[in-house]
Formats: structure tokens, C-alpha cells, sequence
């Protein structure tokens, strides 16, 4: 009897190599295949089966590690080396120097505008009395009352929420929401007796006029409201007050402007190169196209929607949830940026709430919440390198490279990781410099309200 001719089995194995990369990046893992042929001795006819079984395997195998290639590929779109982010600081560092020309015609070609302050004193410690502040400048705003007294700051303060429909609403359906909310406040409190000076910071860029008016140049950060750009917005606040019946007990005396103005940065297309398709599809569907670009690739409010659109694409190419996804992952601007921190908690129960809640959970797979995990992870690193750089750039402006620098906003306050991510690259990209992140708690609030003690002062000399 002549012995059947030996199965052929081809063993299998993926080595995975983690490349060591700088700090403050994402970790790539690439896989290599090894195929090596293996002559076995006799087996039984039972045994022959495990050779279509092998195949599958190696397909398996090869598909699921190819699509983890495809993955990495993807994220390294936003994989920022140091020398791109010091292509960046230098760009930025031309923008401020345009910005701030004596020359007219050469401001007008930085994005970034260098606007001045009307603020001339600081609190010395003799301010003493009840002040109000309103702090404008995203989804939320707060209502604040601070006391001062023997050196002293108590503070009061309320929330109320924007919805989506007044952030594209008209001037007085804003201002009169925003009215009323004071009106609240100021009856909650039981000061509406007695007129406080407030203070108004205003987070979108103003040409002030004086201390107690300023022109909207643009809405930025996702409002959209007729009839207020190129208005006194703090015309436009007293007549709802007035309207409201509050008037009599908020004096505005300080217009406050906390803006940043680098959100603009790159609307020349002086660094194109380094936006990536999904930036562009944020830019597309956004309420300002073409404007704002370095604000979307950092902004909380933006951060959420990059993260959804990536998976998207992901799961269109079946590399997440084998490309089953719910209608509501489908819905734009659903994924929240909250539901990033959450999953760069690396909490599991976290984790689950956002799967439950975006109604994928039945379909994923561990592989799926790596890969989400991923995603998220790569966005927040871009988000914190790019504000880092911003941050850089100020710092070697003044010169100043041993610092502390306050930061405010809910990204910073609420995510996990991006303070470290921020703090890692600033050592990276500022070798020489000490500078230190701390969160700052109602900064914006607070500052209205000190400058309104400081103005009602001057007033009374």
C-alpha cells in the first residue's frame, strides 16, 4: 500500500512590532507574516480537515491584521512631528508680527487679528463691594455675582445653556434670552433693588471702540446670529435689558474680550499641507466654511464631530463594527466630544455608556473599542499638539519662558489626558522653557467682574 503523500501545513505568525515613537505621539503597530512549511508525518483522514481550516485561519489572520494596518494608516494623518508643529510656530510667529505692523496694509494680510484692550488698570485690593459679570462665549453662559470685602472674593454664579437654535437665531431673540436669564439671576440673588456694575466678556473678535462698546467683527465657534455683526454688542445687551425691565439694576460698565484670535490662523491656506480630508469635511458642514481653521482642528466643539467622521470612514471600509453602523452614529455632529473624554478615560463602563448611547453596542467587538479608543486618542493628541504650539508661540513672543499660564474651557477641564498631551509637547517643542498648565475656574467670569470693580472705581473719581 503506498503511503498518501504528507499534508502540506503552512504555519502562521503575526509578529507585532510597537515602534517606539516620541512622547506626546501615537504608538504605530505595524505586522509582518512569517511563512513556514511544515512536512507532517501520516495522519489520520479526521486530520486532513485542519488544512482548509488553516487557510481560513491565515485569511482570517491576514484580513484582520492588514485591516489593522489600514487603521494606522488612516490615524497617522494626524500624526504631527515636532518639525511640523515648529513649521506651524514659525507661521504663526509671521501672522503675529503682520497682526501687530504699524503698516495698515500689511495687518490686513494676517488672519490674525491683534485687537487692542480698553482695560488700563488692574485691581490694586481696594475695590470693595457686589459686582456682576456675564460670561459669553459657547454653548453655555454664566451669571456671576462676586463679593468683595477685606481682600476677600466670595462668588455666586448660574449656567443657563445655549441651545443649537439660538446660537442661529436673530440679535434680539439672543439678547433677550440672555436678558432674561440676568433677570433670574439677579431676583434669585436678591439684588434687584440696587444697580451693580457688570462686566460683559464677549469670546468672539470685537473692534473695541471703549471700554463700554465694540463692534462684532465675526461670529465664531458655531454661532451664527443675524444682525449682530458689525453692531455694538453691548448696545444690543442693554436694550434687552431694558426690554426685559432689568435694566435698572445692571449697570455695564466694561466690555471684556478674551479671545484668542489664532482660531483664524491658516485661513490663507498658509498650511493647508497639514489638514487632512477629514478637516476639510468638518470645514465643509460647518456654519462658517473657510474660516476659523485652526479653532476646528482643537476646539472642543469640533473635536467630537472629527472623531465621528473618522469612524465613519472606518466603518464604511468594514474596518469598525464590521461596518454595521446605527443611524444615530450616522447623525451628524451626535458624537460628543464628552463621549471622547469618556473613552480616553479607558474606564470600561464609560466606554459601554457611549457604545449604548450611540446604539452600536450590540456589534462591537473588543478589536472595535481598541480601534475606538485609537481614533479618539489620535484627534486629542493633534488637538493638544496644535494648542500647544499656539501657546509656544506666545511664549517665545514675550520672552517670557518660565511661566504659568492659566487655561480655561471645558476640553482642557474634562478630558483625561489633554493637559498631559499638552504639557508633553510644550517640553518638546520648548526645551528651554519652564512653562506650567493649570486650569483656570471661571476665569473669563471673574476677570469681567474684577474689571467692573476697577471701572466702577475710576467712575466714582
Amino acid at each position: 500500500m503506498v503511503e498518501p503523500p504528507s499534508p502540506l501545513f503552512h504555519q502562521y505568525s503575526a509578529l507585532c512590532v510597537v515602534e517606539r515613537r516620541p512622547k506626546c505621539k501615537v504608538s504605530f503597530v505595524s505586522a509582518r507574516f512569517q511563512t513556514t512549511q511544515i512536512r507532517s508525518p501520516l495522519l489520520s483522514s479526521n486530520m486532513f480537515s485542519a488544512i482548509p481550516f488553516a487557510r481560513s485561519l491565515f485569511e482570517t489572520l491576514t484580513k484582520a491584521l492588514t485591516g489593522r494596518d489600514e487603521v494606522l494608516e488612516v490615524l497617522g494623518a494626524f500624526d504631527l512631528s515636532n518639525e511640523s508643529l515648529e513649521e506651524i510656530m514659525s507661521l504663526l510667529m509671521k501672522d503675529f508680527e503682520k497682526g501687530l505692523s504699524a503698516d495698515e496694509s500689511e495687518r490686513a494680510q494676517s488672519p490674525i487679528k491683534m485687537l487692542p484692550t480698553y482695560v488700563r488698570a488692574i485691581p490694586d485690593g481696594s475695590e470693595v463691594g457686589d459686582f456682576l459679570a456675564l460670561d459669553l462665549g459657547g454653548t453655555n453662559f454664566r451669571v456671576l455675582k462676586i463679593s468683595v470685602e477685606d481682600g476677600k472674593v466670595n462668588m455666586e454664579s448660574d449656567i443657563f445653556p445655549l441651545a443649537q437654535d439660538l446660537m442661529i437665531s436673530e440679535a434680539n431673540i439672543l439678547f433677550d434670552y440672555i436678558a432674561g436669564c440676568i433677570s433670574l439671576f439677579v431676583k434669585k440673588n436678591k439684588i434687584s433693588e440696587k444697580s451693580l456694575p457688570l462686566g460683559f466678556t464677549f469670546s468672539f473678535p470685537v473692534k473695541q471702540l471703549s471700554l463700554t462698546s465694540g463692534l462684532l467683527i465675526r461670529w465664531t465657534k458655531g454661532f451664527s446670529v443675524a444682525g449682530v455683526e458689525n453692531e455694538d454688542v453691548v448696545k444690543l445687551l442693554h436694550e434687552a435689558l431694558v426690554r426685559t425691565g432689568v435694566s435698572a439694576s445692571v449697570d455695564v460698565v466694561a466690555l471684556v474680550n478674551d479671545t484668542t484670535e489664532w482660531g483664524a490662523f491658516g485661513d490663507n491656506g498658509s498650511w493647508n499641507h497639514l489638514r487632512t480630508k477629514y478637516d476639510e469635511q468638518v470645514d465643509k458642514e460647518s456654519l462658517n466654511p473657510g474660516m476659523q481653521l485652526f479653532e476646528k482642528m482643537i476646539s472642543g466643539m469640533y473635536l467630537g464631530e472629527l472623531c465621528r467622521i473618522v469612524c465613519m470612514n472606518l466603518a464604511d471600509k468594514k474596518l469598525l463594527f464590521n461596518g454595521q453602523v446605527s443611524d444615530k452614529f450616522k447623525t451628524k455632529n451626535c458624537f460628543l466630544t464628552k463621549f471622547v473624554s469618556d473613552v480616553e478615560s479607558h474606564e470600561r463602563h464609560k466606554i459601554e455608556e457611549v457604545l449604548k448611547e450611540m446604539e452600536v453596542e450590540k456589534q462591537t467587538s473588543e478589536s472595535d473599542i481598541e480601534i475606538l479608543q485609537r481614533v479618539c486618542a489620535a484627534l486629542s493628541i493633534r488637538a493638544a499638539r496644535l494648542a500647544a504650539a499656539g501657546v509656544a508661540t506666545i511664549v517665545k513672543k514675550t520672552g517670557n519662558y518660565t511661566t504659568t499660564i492659566a487655561v480655561d474651557g471645558s476640553l482642557f477641564k474634562k478630558h483625561p489626558q489633554f493637559k498631559r498631551y499638552m504639557q508633553e509637547t510644550l517640553s518638546d517643542i520648548l526645551p528651554q522653557g519652564d512653562v506650567t498648565l493649570m486650569l483656570s475656574e471661571d476665569g473669563s467670569g471673574k476677570g469681567a467682574a474684577l474689571i467692573a470693580a476697577v471701572a466702577s472705581k475710576s467712575k466714582k473719581h
